[in-house]
């Protein structure tokens, strides 16, 4: 690269581009460009921004996700002059309209499917990036106008003062910046950097730049790509990636992914954003090819200013922030702002010309930190960190002197959030600070007083407005906060948050718990939801509750003595309400479950030649109406093995395979569920045999295994409902990990009893083996009336249709969700889409502030996606339930196959608040609880469809099971529900959205879009609480 100190950043690049033309620049999931294909839409895409008034300094805002329209964007924006601000679409919506009412873009540059993302800016201002203007527009660069003393871009950082403050950066500083990281580390022309960093962050100037000012070739992540260490770790193997960033949080994540490869293309990696711990740097250099470099430096000083190549073994305490790079200064100065001396701390100064020019429109704000140099001639940045100079010349970072903070890697003042809470009507005072787990992990901590508003509206307006990095995970509310005797917020007084207070459990902020049931509820509480102390009237659902852990309290509150239902504690979710509507029974006495044989459905004496033999047979029932469906549909398509579910598991903590092995022979020894058969062919129903000792299917291969490969061959070989065993465990031992690949067949075994297995094979977590028969008793014994399901289903004549693409749709899948095949089953495809951070957080707080669950949301915004595609205001969908009832004794601990499918109706009014829908959505849910056991046939028939008819084409499974053991992370699964359209919910904290598409009933386009339209419900529904369902309905039609 030429000596660039009278370029401009896009010079860099131009420059480039004629010397390697024809040379791959851009690689990304959305397409590739040459570097003469680059320069030229993005030379017309500066004239279009000159017609529009664009000049030296004109700030051009950028709304685009990661992919090629958004490279054109920023190199268009520079080569017309402008300085370009990123407006990144994911962040809160009243945070984009601050950054967009004070950066005062004429122009906004924005891809067309984002110009709904965009408040407050009406079509006189948009610039769509790829549109092409009537008249052509020529490919030569319009008249240079830019100086290296003009602006390029400003980037918005968080602000001590309550809003984000705008830092303007000229090309001098940048060219600067990348013209020493090109002096020193020297990208060639095969070298490929990996851009994945949010635009939004300074970091990606240079993912960006960098390659392409130094002709090697620059891959895009997909949008969201970059929270997913293993696409990345497959992105950087695809692509043959050479050079890459991480933030230190997420290059432990990055590292601690189970299936990384060796990456033997990788030559550098560079960590910047926050302190670099030794440890992880010690395993970065041990298990990373290539170079690991530990850059600092801020927004305000162009990106980096100092780097340190790390350099194995590490004895020191900390990782190094290294030498300045060139042409700028670092300088530790005392509060008289004299050089502390060698080893003494001293707060960090930076000079030179990678300076910022100051803060957009806050002169005081930028006279306060760019300070005179006190040896004449220029200026220093007042970084607010504390820093030492080491002897041999490199610098060390100590820690903040203000309320700054990283959280991911996020630069966070503390005060803007303490700012936003005091906007908040009935804060009067407020202040957040951070704490550390043992692990280490960076937590938020906000405390306002007085504690009139309610943590669920605190944390609901504040994802409102605030990225959700910042965001505070514990809410504490006092009469009024310790102040100092000068008057200021005593931090150090703060209290502790209350679940890391000594007492006994059950004390509250809000009271105290009496003692006998009200004590014994407040125990369950905390140990089902690991709080350390619950009070009489907290929320049971906004401490984090849901549907599942109510069972599970319902269940251990059985054990105690008490006697209540999930119905019960969804209507008085408080410990105070809830008390006096529980009986007192003493402890349960458990139900016999009858000798074996008892519940036969045939002669037993004709089950005298099953396979293994008359001996081995030591129990037989009947199958649950659940089951027949599924024996029934395996019979109708026998070679297609629809119910052959496959779910690959990765052990990370260490662990002895062989005790493994020999832990899951002894459950199957201990769950009747593992050694079951099913006979059907000559008996006059089908009947499950339980045999005494079936061998266990298990077998250790060493790896390196190729999963793909292994689960197509295990779903080839098949399961033989009448002859083998129903599971199948296959431990793949690698290094430092054991790959679970568990084969069986849906009809004997349910997703829940799956995570009882794991538990006690991998913790030794044994509950008293519960038979299945029992279940079976009590089915026998239940209500099979169906007049719930008939009053319920009154008026209903019409199944919801299928959504089919819209008139002249040519068909080709959403750009935003991938659909692929899953193997072993071609008809049926997948596609998954993670929630972003703050959709997930915004979404946990807006269902707890109508007090309902965040399923009961999701629920309510899918039943209106299919209500638009298929034009009714009447709609019905399948959700799957655990079938656990309250009243079965040890239900929580059968293994076995307990789940069913059931109705659930919604109508859509849209005079109905959205919030009403969903409160009915739960209620219904609520009121069909002690029903959920009857067959769906049974339900079918009690409605008013005509026969033959299918009550619904799609269903809803919520995948709220127990939690999985520690260190056991799910890596896939292969499933089929035999329905056209599976919406699957898996509450991870990724929080994901799956859609299985089975056949051809729906294209994988259409498929892909109502994915899209769900989350544009969800985001419409938490940023607007009242709207109405007209109004959400309206929102999506519009977008």
């Amino acid at each position: 690269m030429p000596r660039a100190d009278d370029r401009c950043l896009h010079d860099l690049v131009t420059e480039q581009a004629a010397r390697t033309p024809e040379a791959v620049a851009v690689l990304a999931d959305d397409g590739e460009l040459r570097y003469a294909d680059l320069v030229a839409r993005a030379n017309r895409l500066a004239h279009r921004l000159r017609d529009r008034a664009v000049d030296v300094d004109t700030p051009v805002g950028v709304v685009a996700e990661r992919g090629v329209d958004l490279v054109v964007a920023l190199l268009g924006a520079l080569i017309a002059g402008g300085a370009y601000v990123p407006l990144d679409p994911d962040l809160p919506a009243e945070r984009l309209r601050y950054q967009l009412d004070d950066a005062d873009p004429p122009v906004v540059l924005a891809q067309r499917h984002l110009l709904d993302r965009i408040p407050g800016v009406g079509p006189a201002r948009w610039c769509v990036i790829d549109d092409e203007p009537a008249q052509r527009v020529p490919d030569t660069p319009p008249e240079q106008r830019a100086t290296p003393d003009s602006l390029a871009y400003i980037i918005y950082t968080s602000g001590s003062t309550g809003r984000p403050k705008g830092v303007c950066v000229p090309h001098r500083g940048i060219v600067n910046r990348i013209r020493w990281m090109q002096d020193t580390y020297r990208l060639r022309a095969d070298d490929v950097v990996l851009q994945k960093t949010p635009y939004g962050f300074d970091v990606s100037v240079w993912e960006f730049f960098w390659p392409l000012a130094a002709g090697a070739r620059l891959v895009l992540a997909r949008p969201g790509g970059h929270r997913d260490p293993a696409y990345l770790a497959a992105t950087v193997v695809e692509r043959g990636v050479t050079t890459l960033h991480f933030v230190p949080t997420m290059l432990a994540q990055f590292l601690a992914e189970p299936d990384l490869p060796t990456l033997p293309t990788v030559r550098r990696v560079f960590c910047s954003g926050e302190a670099l711990p030794v440890a992880l740097a010690r395993e970065a250099t041990r298990r990373l090819p290539g170079d690991l470099h530990n850059l600092y430096g801020p927004t305000e000083a162009s990106v980096d200013v100092s780097a340190h190549r790390v350099r194995p073994p590490l004895h020191t305490t900390s990782v190094p922030i290294g030498t300045p790079i060139s042409n700028v200064s670092l300088h530790v100065l005392d509060d008289d702002l004299a050089p502390a001396p060698t080893g003494v701390v001293g707060e960090l100064y930076i000079g030179g010309i990678g300076l910022a020019r100051g803060y957009h429109r806050r002169p005081a704000l930028t006279a306060e930190t760019f300070v005179p140099d006190p040896t004449g001639g220029g200026r220093l940045y007042r970084t607010g960190d504390l820093a030492r100079r080491l002897p041999d010349g490199e610098f060390d970072f100590v820690g903040r002197r203000d309320g700054q903070v990283k959280i991911r890697g996020n630069r966070v003042e503390l005060g803007e959030i303490e700012q936003t809470l005091l906007e908040h009507e009935g804060v009067r005072e407020a202040a957040v600070t951070v704490r550390y787990l043992d692990s280490g992990h960076p937590q938020l901590v906000a405390y306002v007083a007085p504690p009139g508003p309610g943590v669920d509206e605190l944390r609901a307006g504040l994802a409102r407005r605030l990225p959700d990095y910042m965001v505070p995970a514990l809410f504490v509310t006092l009469d009024h906060l310790p102040v100092t005797p000068s008057g200021k917020t005593d931090r150090r007084a703060l209290p502790a948050p209350p679940d890391d207070e000594p007492g006994p459990t059950g004390a509250s902020a809000d009271g105290e718990v009496d003692g006998g049931v009200p004590a014994l509820l407040a125990a369950l509480w905390s140990q089902v939801l690991e709080r350390a102390r619950v009070g009489p009237h907290d929320d049971f659902f906004a401490l984090g509750g849901d549907s599942v852990l109510a069972m599970r309290v319902v269940a251990a509150a059985r054990r105690s003595g008490l006697r209540l239902t999930t119905r019960q504690l969804f209507a008085y979710p408080t410990v105070a309400a809830l008390a006096p509507q529980v009986q007192t029974v003493g402890t349960v006495p458990e139900p016999l479950d009858g000798p074996p044989f008892a519940l036969c459905p045939v002669d037993p004496a004709l089950l005298s030649d099953p396979p293994g033999g008359p001996a081995r047979l030591v129990d037989a029932y009947p199958l649950t109406p659940m089951q027949e469906g599924m024996l029934f549909h395996t019979l109708l398509s026998p070679g297609e093995a629809d119910y052959l579910q496959q779910h690959v598991y990765r052990l990370t903590r260490p662990v002895d395979v062989a005790a493994l092995a020999d832990a899951w022979r002894e459950a199957v020894r201990r769950h009747p569920a593992l050694r079951t058969t099913v006979r059907w062919d000559d008996v006059a129903e089908p009947v499950q045999l339980v045999h005494e000792g079936h061998p266990p299917d298990v077998r250790v291969l060493d790896g390196p295994v190729d999963l793909g490969r292994l689960l197509a061959d295990e779903r080839h070989a098949g399961l033989d409902l009448a002859a083998a065993p129903p599971v199948r465990l296959t431990l793949v031992r690698a290094a430092e990990r054991v790959d679970l690949v568990l084969t069986f067949h849906h009809l004997l075994l349910d997703g829940w009893s799956l995570a009882v297995l794991l538990a006690e094979v991998l913790d030794g977590r044994r509950e008293p083996v519960i038979p299945p028969r029992r279940h079976l008793r009590w089915l026998a014994d239940a209500d099979r009336s169906t007049g719930h399901w008939k009053r319920l289903l009154a008026g209903f004549t019409e199944p919801t249709a299928l959504p089919r693409p819209p008139e002249g749709d040519p068909g080709g899948a959403d750009p935003q969700v991938r659909s692929v095949p899953q193997v072993g089953l071609p008809g049926t495809r997948v596609a998954r889409l993670p929630l972003t951070d703050r959709l997930r957080a915004a979404l946990t707080a807006r269902a707890a502030g109508i007090g309902a669950t965040p399923y009961a949301v999701t629920l309510g915004a899918w039943a209106l996606v299919l209500a638009g595609h298929a034009d009714r205001d009447d709609v019905v969908v399948g959700v799957t339930v655990a079938g656990r009832p309250d009243d079965l004794p040890g239900a929580d601990a059968v293994v076995g196959l307990l789940i069913n499918t059931v109705p659930l109706r919604v109508r859509l009014d849209p005079e109905t608040p959205f919030a009403e829908t969903v409160r009915t959505v739960q209620a219904q849910q609520v009121a069909s609880r002690e029903y959920e056991h009857q067959s769906l046939t049974d339900i079918t028939r009690a409605s008013e469809l005509p026969p033959g008819r299918p009550l619904f084409h799609s269903i809803v499974v919520f995948q709220n099971h127990p939690p999985l053991p520690a260190g056991l992370v799910p890596v896939d699964v292969v499933e089929s529900t035999g329905y056209p359209l599976t919406l699957v919910v898996e509450p991870t904290p990724d929080l994901v959205l799956r859609l299985l598409v089975e056949g051809d009933a729906v294209s994988a386009a259409e498929g892909g879009r109502l994915l899209i339209d769900l989350r544009r419900v969800l985001e419409f529904v938490v940023a607007h609480p009242d709207a109405t369902t007209g109004e959400v309905r309206a929102a999506l039609r519009s977008a």
